[in-house]
């Protein structure tokens, strides 16, 4: 009997052990595992995470420097000029920059009344003398020159450049005084002023109180 109650616990002692010995066997593949399946997964989240940085790159727009765009939208078109403005003088006359019309300086130009007063057109804006033009309102009178002022028709459609008048003035001038009488509008000549200036006349139109002359004066 104590024999075998002996053998008994000899076995009873050697399956515990052999228990303890198979749990930690599992415990050990389990703990194993474990770490491999850690592993995996942080390797798989590395390659994910790298696959999508470089996805991030390729696809995102490239910024440009705000300092590029200001210089861009600042510089003028290439090959552009700027046109230097048309200036307006005092007198109405639409002149070129350096303040010329044709081949001459313009010294005056505009319309204005002759009256029997006259006009000295060597002033910048003429003024009343019997210098150099002159009006008559008696019958058949009319306009006329003065006694030292040489004058010369002018019948083309538009208004002449100095040279032009300078050129009738050369080629048939009539005599100092010459008379226009009751000149018709339109009626246009060139003229000589008292200190041999070029003038050009045109007669606009015949009021009560005189004539109104478009004129133009040289330098």
């Amino acid at each position: 009997m104590a024999g075998d109650e002996e053998s008994e616990g000899q076995t009873a002692t050697s399956k515990t052990k052999d228990a303890g010995h198979r749990t930690a066997v599992i415990v050990a593949i389990i703990t194993g595992i474990a770490t491999i399946v850690a592993a995996a997964i942080g390797v798989i989240s590395a390659v994910i995470g790298a696959q999508a940085g470089k996805n991030g790159g390729e696809s995102g727009p490239a910024a440009t420097p705000a300092s590029s765009t200001r210089a861009l939208s600042a510089s003028p078109a290439a090959g552009t000029t700027a046109s230097p403005p048309t200036t307006v003088s005092p007198t109405g006359v639409t002149s070129s920059p350096n303040g010329t019309k044709g081949d001459r300086t313009v010294r005056y130009h505009g319309t204005l009344l002759l009256t029997r007063s006259g006009f000295d057109l060597d002033h910048r804006t003429p003024d009343p003398s019997w210098e150099d033009l002159r009006y008559d309102d008696r019958s058949g009178a009319g306009v006329f020159v003065g006694p030292a002022s040489a004058s010369a028709p002018w019948t083309a459609g538009s208004a002449p450049s100095h040279a032009q008048c300078e050129k009738a003035l050369e080629a048939g001038t009539w005599r100092p005084g010459h008379r226009f009488g009751d000149a018709a509008p339109g009626t246009a000549f060139c003229m000589r002023t008292n200190i041999d200036r070029v003038a050009y006349i045109r007669i606009v139109e015949k009021t009560e109180e005189g004539v109104l002359v478009d004129i133009t004066v040289w330098n």
